[in-house]
């Protein structure tokens, strides 16, 4: 996909996806996986908004890099292309960002 093609597909409001923890902290995939379900159903689609997870919003500084790669992969299999998916890549650890 080229620049303009992907600024294209990004259109409407960008939706802040939390992250989901069970009681012990681990993480709640199958909440999450409701929750896009939630989201898409009420209208955030393609054209209509995107999604961005594993961002500010997503609790990013304290998930380790297995956790935003099982966070990352749960929305974008849910999204399953009905909607565009944003992946926050940001850390204090350049090494983290690249990979």
């Amino acid at each position: 996909m080229d620049k303009q093609e992907y600024r294209d597909r990004l259109v409407g409001p960008c939706v802040p996806v939390v992250t989901f923890y069970r009681p012990d902290l681990e993480l709640d995939l199958a909440r999450l996986r409701t929750h896009i379900r939630f989201l898409i159903e009420g209208g955030i689609r393609e054209g209509s908004g995107f999604l961005l997870v594993a961002g500010a919003g997503g609790d990013f500084p304290l998930l380790s890099l297995e956790e935003r790669k099982q966070v990352v992969a749960a929305a974008m299999e849910e999204a399953a292309g009905r909607v565009p998916v944003v992946v926050g890549a940001q850390d204090s650890n350049p090494r983290v960002t690249l990979e």
